[in-house]
């Protein structure tokens, strides 16, 4: 059923045979994720270690806290939070800063806190998975070095793993905030930027690879599309990596998707305060959609006054949620629709894989996911 709300405080917070306890209040919350076994796949060297490291066991997970790679500390921190063991999040932590917003930032900076944002988004589920696959997709296309585009880069985080697993790539990031290349330039300093936004950039340039990791969402569908398709040279191929719902045909359908979508993210976290966060999962499996923009706002103030990473990932997941409500900001659609437009524009599918599952049982379900996209020659 997903989830389910027992009164009283029956079972220890924790992880047991695959279901995540929550205790709030008086109530006893149990909630399930979707099962969305990854392929097990090989490779040479860091890649092929990383790709392992997916499958492995508790024990081999605990090894790699302090590795010297950044990548498998990230993979090995969001191996053990699936199976139940919150291990210190320090190693993941980048150094906390603050990037002050501007009037050119627009609605992004109005509705997430960039600062907590470069911090912790490494713990976000999924997140590493991103860069990893994505490598092992640019191997497999012989597109292991030379220069392409990145598109809307934000701090920087995506490129900074993929290059640890594909270092003679060159990249030139195309980013509009100010804010974001305050936090780029910090942590990849050298790395070429474009301030521009990428569906208005003006180029003479192809590119035989255009990447995307995390932004689709952030802009029209469409013109990121259309652009990516007219920048990249024919035969280049185009590498989405991003959140996406399950599918939906009206807006309450859309808001109730959107919900378990993000609060998904949030299940293997140990917050057992507020008690709003866990009545919010229960009321959208429950299929309902109205109070759901009510108590993510409580939620969300909940956590306020709490400073430690975990809450402040949580703080950053609830604010694009409630951003994502509005449909401000955060435009996230589904991948069929994702797939129907890049098939408009011209584009042919050479890969596509569920990365993290979220919602729905079936491949094209919510998540985080990767699309490879290929201009035919």
């Amino acid at each position: 059923v997903g989830g389910l709300a027992l009164e009283g405080r029956w079972l220890a917070p924790g992880f047991l045979e695959g279901v995540f306890v929550r205790w709030s209040g008086n109530r006893t919350y149990l909630f399930g994720l979707p099962l969305a076994p990854l392929p097990r796949l090989g490779g040479q060297g860091l890649l092929g270690e990383a790709l392992a490291l997916l499958h492995a066991p508790l024990e081999g997970l605990r090894r790699y806290q302090q590795n010297p790679s950044l990548l498998l500390r990230t993979l090995a921190w969001e191996g053990l939070l699936l199976k139940g063991e919150v291990a210190d999040p320090a190693p993941l932590l980048l150094k906390a800063t603050r990037f002050p917003a501007s009037p050119e930032e627009g609605e992004w900076a109005s509705r997430i806190s960039l600062d907590l944002y470069a911090q912790v988004e490494l713990l976000h589920p999924g997140y590493a998975r991103q860069p990893l696959f994505l490598a092992h997709g640019l191997q497999a296309a012989g597109l292991e070095e030379g220069r392409f585009l990145d598109v809307g880069t934000g701090p920087g985080h995506h490129l900074l793993l993929l290059l640890e697993l594909l270092p003679h790539l060159e990249p030139v990031a195309v980013e509009p905030s100010p804010a974001s290349r305050q936090a780029l330039a910090q942590l990849l300093p050298g790395v070429e930027v474009w301030p521009e936004d990428f569906t208005l950039l003006s180029t003479g340039e192809a590119f035989p690879l255009i990447v995307c990791v995390g932004a689709s969402h952030h802009m029209s569908t469409w013109r990121l599309l259309e652009k990516a398709y007219r920048l990249l040279r024919p035969g280049g191929l185009l590498a989405v990596a991003d959140e996406f719902l399950s599918p939906f045909s009206t807006r309450e359908e859309r808001a109730r998707n959107l919900v378990l979508h993000h609060t998904a993210y949030l299940v293997p976290f140990p917050l057992e305060e507020p008690e709003a966060l866990w009545a919010l999962r229960l009321l959208a499996l429950q299929g309902e959609s109205r109070g759901l923009r009510r108590l993510a706002e409580e939620a969300l103030q909940g956590l306020e006054a709490r400073s430690d990473p975990l809450a402040a990932f949580a703080r950053i997941e609830l604010e694009a949620l409630l951003a994502g409500l509005d449909y401000e900001v955060e435009t996230k659609t589904y991948p069929r629709r994702f797939l129907e437009l890049a098939f408009a524009v011209g584009f042919e599918l050479e890969d596509h894989r569920r990365l993290f599952a979220t919602h729905g049982s079936h491949p094209w379900g919510g998540g985080t996911h990767l699309f490879l996209l290929r201009r035919p020659r």
